[in-house]
């Protein structure tokens, strides 16, 4: 089976969720109330994509729901030209509007179970992002929602019934659903060229085998990592600091090597800067750990770990750390 990967930096394991790419920390020095994370954690999240339907030409009112195939189409049936456009619904319940999205890239994998001609003719399409609101039970050619050009997305021509497209770039499609949810209802693929004989076929987010579904992969980075305002305030060296494990649902153990005795404040924010706990321990200089409780929070997701160093008056030494904490549901 032949690969195409236009993205060759990319993890190709299909089922990842969440990821963190552990990078080197970065010596900052952040004024005020802005903090950056730049040189820390990226995060991957996939979006949820389906369900799924197929609309034809030659049945324009009959409705073809989660077919195993996701594909653009355009052949006879004896004398009779039959098209075929597919949907996909993408849920975007989890797409954070204040994220920073730095690439989304697409996997669609070949279906070699399909019954009808997979990748056939000058069979270039489009992928193209879904604007009006439609059902996969009920939709048609006829009642088929309408799609926008802006941004689309080349497919571009294979022969081979065993291609794979890999890393496919949807970034700016993406980033036109984080900006205008209720205007976004998932992607449709069609022909560039809808004229006999052509076909573009790959497995659906309905396939009977789930290593073949699609995969929808946003790399993103926190508003906080290119220094807009949280809330946050610290200034002075930035400490290594650890929170593990990480995600945790009821409680994880904040480890730093101190460069100070004294007093230090933790504070755990949510990502628009809310304060949801905070303490101040005694501590000594050198190693340092700290059981932090969570099971009295309301908020999952990605939270915000601060540790900072309280300078007793006169005294001019700063230090602080931010960390991120990925809150499982208990």
């Amino acid at each position: 089976m032949k690969h195409l990967n236009t993205n060759p930096s990319m993890s190709l394991f299909r089922n990842t969720v969440l990821s963190w790419k552990k990078c080197a920390l970065l010596p900052v020095f952040v004024l005020g109330w802005v903090f950056s994370l730049h040189g820390q954690d990226d995060v991957e999240w996939t979006m949820p994509l389906g369900p799924n339907a197929a609309v034809r030409s030659l049945f324009p009112d009959v409705p073809l729901a989660n077919s195993s195939n996701f594909y653009a189409r355009a052949f006879t049936n004896s004398e009779d030209t039959i098209l075929t456009r597919c949907l996909m619904q993408a849920d975007l319940s989890g797409l954070n509007p204040d994220w920073v999205i730095q690439r989304a890239s697409l996997n669609l994998y070949a279906n070699p179970e399909s019954s009808y001609p997979i990748n056939e003719g000058f069979n270039q399409s489009w992928l193209e992002r879904i604007v009006e609101p439609w059902d996969h039970t009920s939709v048609t050619w006829d009642n088929q929602p309408a799609t926008t050009p802006v941004n689309r997305v080349a497919i571009p021509q294979s022969w081979d019934p065993g291609d794979d497209l890999l890393g496919l770039d949807v970034t700016d499609l993406v980033k036109d659903m984080q900006d205008n949810p209720s205007g976004s209802y998932g992607l449709m693929i069609r022909l560039d060229v809808e004229d006999v004989f052509r076909s573009r076929l790959f497995a659906s987010p309905s396939h009977p085998n789930i290593g073949l579904r699609p995969q929808l992969v946003v790399e993103y980075r926190l508003a906080s990592d290119t220094g807009s305002t949280t809330g946050l305030g610290q200034t002075g060296l930035e400490l290594a600091v650890q929170v593990s494990p990480n995600p945790a649902s009821h409680q994880t153990v904040l480890s730093a090597d101190l460069p100070y005795a004294g007093a230090w404040d933790i504070g755990i924010y949510s990502l628009e800067g809310r304060l949801l706990h905070r303490q101040t321990v005694q501590a000594a200089q050198g190693s340092f750990q700290q059981p932090l409780d969570l099971s009295g929070f309301a908020d999952t997701g990605m939270l915000l770990v601060q540790l900072q160093y309280q300078a007793p008056a006169g005294e001019a030494q700063r230090a602080y750390a931010v960390r991120r904490l990925m809150r499982s549901t208990p």
